[in-house]
């Protein structure tokens, strides 16, 4: 029986290769290794890496923004440049620049949900300090769905439900007063 399944395959590939001389290539994976050609990119990318993770560890901001633009220019595909892109900005009070890396990272390791949990909680950070709570809650709550044993999200999540009740609340009560103030007239 084996055999006969090898006798097959061999013959579907010898009339399969003497129809063509032509190689198709359908695509190529986003994990591809990477080719002696660009792997002095990608250890250049990671060398602005931790570089820009000492500079954000001593709160230079700019310096540290520089390296990680350098290592994403060098790898698109580096992932913790992204990250840590995003990070630097958040730390910076850039709110608003730190989503899209953050979001890039999300994309380039979908698959990893510790990772992601992590980058939501940032990113619901970033909203909550901003005041924007449907937001925040959105992105604790995914974190915690990602990683349920993720008390930080959890936390987080609560928190931010309570300052969106609160917020709502002190928005019905000028609605109030300033129905109240309609009716004196």
């Amino acid at each position: 029986m084996k055999k006969l399944i090898l006798i097959a395959l061999v013959s579907i590939l010898a009339i399969g290769g003497c129809t063509s001389g032509r190689i198709v290539i359908v695509g190529e994976s986003e994990s591809t290794p990477a080719t002696p050609k660009n792997q002095g990119r990608v250890i250049a990318a990671q060398k602005h890496v931790e570089s820009g993770k000492k500079f954000l560890k001593k709160k230079k901001y700019q310096k540290a923004e520089r390296e990680f633009l350098a290592a994403i220019e060098l790898d698109p595909r580096n992932q913790e440049a992204h990250y840590y892109l995003g990070l630097t900005y958040y730390r910076w009070k850039k709110y608003d620049d730190c989503r899209e890396p953050f979001l890039v990272a999300i994309k380039l390791n979908p698959d990893d949900p510790d990772w992601v949990c992590q980058v939501r909680i940032y990113l619901g950070l970033s909203f909550e300090y901003e005041r924007d709570y449907d937001r925040a809650e959105r992105e604790f709550y995914l974190a915690m769905t990602l990683n349920p044993s993720n008390d930080e999200a959890k936390h987080c999540w609560e928190r931010v439900k309570y300052k969106h009740k609160k917020h709502y609340k002190h928005d019905d009560d000028d609605d109030e007063e300033d129905e109240d103030e309609e009716d004196d007239d």
